[in-house]
């Protein structure tokens, strides 16, 4: 179990017992004190160059290879690469501009956002999804930067 889930049960049994004390079925929450375990952070393993190599020989050229270009030049995010439009691109310069991301989100949550920061909400491929994908703005100010590239994924981009 992941610290996400043991945290969303613990949040829904500590609510539960909360109302079952406010009926009077329960005379105390027993999740009212209990705490929970801080996750143990694997180490993130990093990639060694002949792996980066052997990747990006076997993404070639494709749009997957100048994604795999974007990420190791740039540390963009998944998100950011997939919402990259060529509007972004200043070839002049040799940057990107980062001012928008890719995201799975709950239908839910989209009613909690501002409408503004939705750019482009694409059809849900299943109708009875919890989820769709949207184009939206960053959470923060600071998210919206620009990326200097070098020449090479520069000549990729232009290719």
């Amino acid at each position: 179990m992941t610290p996400q889930i043991l945290s969303s049960v613990h949040k829904l049994l500590h609510s539960a017992f909360k109302q079952a004390v406010l009926w009077e079925y329960a005379d105390r929450n027993p999740f009212h004190k209990a705490i929970l375990l801080k996750p143990f952070l694997s180490p993130t393993e990093i990639l060694s160059n002949e792996k980066i190599k052997k990747l990006l020989q076997y993404s070639g050229f494709s749009l997957l290879g100048i994604a795999v270009h974007l990420a190791f030049a740039s540390s963009l995010r998944k998100g950011e690469i997939l919402a990259l439009t060529w509007d972004d691109v200043d070839f002049e310069n040799g940057t990107i501009f980062i001012n928008k991301t890719l995201k799975q989100m709950r239908k839910d949550a989209i009613q909690a956002l501002d409408r503004d920061d939705i750019l482009y909400q694409f059809p849900a491929v299943f109708d009875a999804g919890r989820t769709v994908i949207v184009l939206k703005r960053p959470k923060t100010q600071s998210s919206i930067y620009t990326v200097y590239l070098p020449p090479y994924v520069m000549d990729l981009l232009q290719d």
